[in-house]
């Protein structure tokens, strides 16, 4: 079922472009059907997604092998509590979510608040705009990622952050003809989205599989982190769900891959990045069945996620919390009023109970000196000298602030301290002077640009 955009996806719009019309020759071959984003000029081949055009392949540096310590020097200031969620493990049930969601349907939608003016930023906040979109631009320049080299994994935690404008080299090796001279390889880029979804092999692997009903992403090394990775990369794109997927003969859309995480429900299952992807693309009202005959929804996968306590040291943490963000901001978006499992993960996030702060709270009292946090996320107070330990768990816990904080608090000092923080360490030459090699520092880099981008974007709202 094709759903309106919701107003919450234009947070990860960066940057906006106008949509090119393309030729209906060029839709015989269908590449690049995205809402939200348009395309550079370029070409379809029916051996493959769309390359980009007007790019100079010499302009891209190559990422060269660089083995970085990644051992924690940490200063602890004592193990600490992070909040809990008060919802009722034995009151909780099916029943109770299918009731409040009939209530949500009955009750008429709360009129839409009147359009706000634009927002006034001080010249700190004007500065540090023009520094993340430097930062933003720079980056995406001058740490391509290659098809023969790079993994799938890291090629999605790149589209986080850059989205639908995504690139990715591909070098293609031509034969040498006997007596004559050696040729260079072709450094070819071409959009990274369409390369996941057409299944080109990357770093010698591919994502995707059929299993002869569903197109399927896989889970594993170098491949999704956790199930969900690619359907949330795809909704934090906007990439439309009749999007063209390709596994050697068999041919779908995103719509399949779609109907393979809702089939994959499972209570026993870490559903945070699914709960992303599905929040964008299904209707809210919507009901399915999984694989094993169970009804689900929204509102379920909600309960179960808190139902399912997330590693605080970890960013499972940090997923758990923007998938529920990303499905309170959807039902909110659609004017419905929150109740049962909905309202619980609202007061969790932003409210807070009587007994313990919310987690955007909490999040921003255990910041360090710095602005930054722990390499060990919620768990401690600290800070490391490893770089890119502190961007992998800063980048991940700014990212959920990003998106769920409220207008009014996104210009709060200790937001702002950690927006600046985060672009700077980003710009220390101990991260800006090494190339990213292993999957865990891609992931870092990526997710820190993708906080930036939608932090960047809200306050431009």
């Amino acid at each position: 079922m094709k759903i309106p955009v919701p107003d919450l996806i234009s947070y990860f719009r960066f940057p906006k472009m106008r949509i090119h019309s393309i030729l209906l020759c060029v839709l015989a071959f269908a590449f690049c059907t995205i809402q939200g984003f348009g395309q550079e000029e370029g070409w379809v081949s029916p051996d493959g997604p769309a390359v980009v055009m007007n790019q100079d392949p010499t302009g891209y540096v190559q990422q060269v092998s660089v083995l970085i310590q990644t051992e924690v020097d940490e200063e602890d200031e004592g193990e600490l509590v992070a909040p809990q969620s008060d919802i009722d493990t034995e009151k909780s049930s099916d029943s109770d979510v299918v009731v409040n969601t009939e209530k949500a349907k009955n009750e008429k939608p709360t009129e839409k608040p009147v359009e706000k003016p634009k927002r006034t930023l001080s010249p700190e906040l004007v500065k540090l705009r023009e520094q993340i979109t430097e930062i933003l631009a720079t980056n995406a320049k001058k740490r391509p990622l290659e098809l023969q080299k790079d993994s799938p994994a890291s090629v999605i935690a790149y589209c986080f952050a850059y989205g639908a404008d995504t690139q990715v080299i591909q070098v293609l090796q031509t034969q040498q003809q006997p007596g004559r001279q050696p040729q260079v390889a072709s450094r070819t880029p071409v959009f990274a989205i369409g390369a996941l979804c057409w299944n080109y092999p990357s770093g010698g692997k591919t994502l995707l599989r059929a299993d002869g009903k569903n197109i399927i992403a896989k889970v594993g090394p170098g491949l999704q982190r956790k199930p969900g990775a690619l359907l949330a990369m795809l909704a934090m794109s906007s990439v439309a769900e009749s999007y063209e997927v390709r596994v050697g003969d068999v041919i779908g859309s995103i719509a399949d891959l779609i109907q393979a995480e809702k089939a994959a429900c499972s209570a026993d299952a870490d559903m945070s990045l699914a709960l992303i992807g599905l929040s964008f693309y299904c209707d809210v009202e919507e009901e399915w069945t999984n694989e094993f005959g169970e009804k689900w929804s929204i509102p379920k996968m909600v309960d179960a996620e808190l139902l399912h306590p997330a590693d605080q040291g970890t960013s499972n943490i940090t997923d758990q919390l923007l998938g529920l963000a990303c499905a309170v901001r959807r039902f909110e978006s659609e004017g419905i009023e929150l109740t049962g499992p909905m309202l619980v993960a609202k007061n969790w996030l932003e409210r807070g109970t009587n007994n313990d702060p919310s987690f955007e709270k909490f999040a921003l009292s255990v910041q360090n000196e710095q602005g930054l946090w722990h390499p060990r996320f919620f768990l401690f107070k600290g800070s490391t000298t490893n770089p890119w330990d502190s961007l992998y768990s800063s980048g991940h816990i700014f990212r959920f602030l990003a998106f769920s904080l409220s207008e009014e608090k996104l210009t709060d000092p200790l937001v702002v301290r950690s927006a600046k923080a985060l672009a700077d360490l980003i710009s220390n030459p101990k991260v800006a002077n090494t190339p990213a090699t292993t999957e865990r520092q891609v992931e870092a880099l990526a997710t820190a640009l993708h906080a930036l981008a939608i932090y960047n974007e809200r306050l431009g709202d």
